[in-house]
């Protein structure tokens, strides 16, 4: 929590009315994986009252009356409780173990615990990732910032070509649908009227919020959105790659010595498991032996896997009745397929499963 003087100008001119701002952040803890040890605790995204989550909607009754919020009064004791209890989380607070937090339990929603867990990040505030991996934005009520591993953060983030929501009980900027972390701890955001390009650079203060000039937030038309059949189309394209991909056995071949050989094949046998009736791909398997070698000894490879398969591992039990003379039969097609091809990459085994009668 962080308490600022109101400027002296600022009460007089009506603007604000309390001497004091309070400003009330989550803690985010950096952790370095090996060796196991925490970096930096920072905290963004600083909320005064008005921002603060209300799931619980303890200030519902005043939001109808026009008054000011008084959630803040919880916000503030419990950030005092946390710094004299050092091992206390918030979810052990509650009414019947601190039940001097509610300053009023006869008018509040008594659930207050649903506003602190709201208030905590999640990781569905986490908008991604830069691309060194070396910083990340958050998200909370539509502002953004940006936090590096580094322990620099940069204050919230508004537009001020497009101002704040229209919803003076929650402090929140106009809602945007899309957002890309750019190299330089840049965010490429999508608005209805367009696109724009905002920095997140460190900055002081950081509990206030920058709002980014019209004259410095890259504004330009927006590109038309997929059509929802270009969408499914771009799924359905996908799902066929994943699937032709696991498919596929591959196996690295070193060399034609008789050991590579044979650990090669090794290799291929071990792959092949249970779930063998779930990895074809329109009734084919494939098999990948990357070798740059002559298609001849190509061949040979091959035909050395198809003798090693299991000899009762189809997809089809009337396929399976066929036992291996099926196995031998599609491979010797293969093997006269690939003696048209000269590739780098061996890839056998089409139909290392054939297609059931009828």
């Amino acid at each position: 929590m962080i308490t600022e003087e109101s400027s002296l100008v600022s009460r007089l001119l009506g603007r604000d009315t309390t001497a004091q701002r309070e400003y009330f952040s989550f803690a985010v803890e950096i952790w370095q994986a090996f060796p196991l040890r925490r970096l930096h605790s920072v905290a963004p995204m600083w909320m005064q009252a008005e921002g603060l989550p209300d799931p619980a909607q303890l200030d519902l009754d005043r939001r109808k009356q026009g008054l000011p919020p008084r959630r803040g009064e919880i916000y503030r004791k419990v950030s005092q409780l946390l710094d004299r209890e050092a091992t206390l989380t918030t979810n052990q607070i509650n009414a019947k173990s601190h039940p001097d937090l509610w300053p009023d339990p006869n008018s509040h929603y008594a659930n207050v615990s649903s506003n602190l867990r709201d208030f905590e990040l999640s990781e569905r505030d986490v908008i991604g990732w830069q691309g060194d991996s070396q910083a990340f934005w958050l998200k909370r009520h539509d502002f953004v910032a940006c936090v590096g591993v580094d322990g620099t953060v940069s204050p919230k983030i508004m537009l001020e070509r497009f101002g704040m929501d229209d919803r003076p009980w929650l402090a929140r900027a106009r809602g945007w649908s899309k957002a890309t972390p750019l190299p330089d701890r840049r965010l490429d955001m999508r608005f209805t009227e367009g696109m724009v390009t905002v920095s997140g650079a460190p900055g002081d203060p950081v509990h206030r919020v920058r709002a980014v000039p019209v004259t410095e937030d890259h504004f330009r038309p927006a590109p038309p959105e997929p059509q929802e059949e270009d969408k499914d189309a771009a799924l359905a394209k996908k799902a066929e790659t994943l699937a032709r991909r696991f498919s596929t056995y591959t196996v690295d071949l070193a060399s034609m010595s008789e050991p590579d050989c044979v650990a090669a094949i090794d290799a291929l046998t071990a792959q092949i498991g249970p779930d063998i009736n779930e990895r074809p791909y329109h009734n084919h398997l494939q098999a990948g032996v990357p070798l740059r070698r002559q298609a001849a000894q190509r061949e040979e490879v091959l035909l050395a896997c198809c003798e090693a398969l299991p000899r009762r591992r189809t997809c089809d039990p009337r396929a399976d009745r066929r036992g291996v003379h099926a196995h031998r039969t599609a491979c010797q097609r293969l093997v006269r397929s690939l003696r048209r091809r000269d590739s780098d990459r061996a890839v056998g085994l089409r139909r290392l499963v054939p297609r059931a009668p009828g």
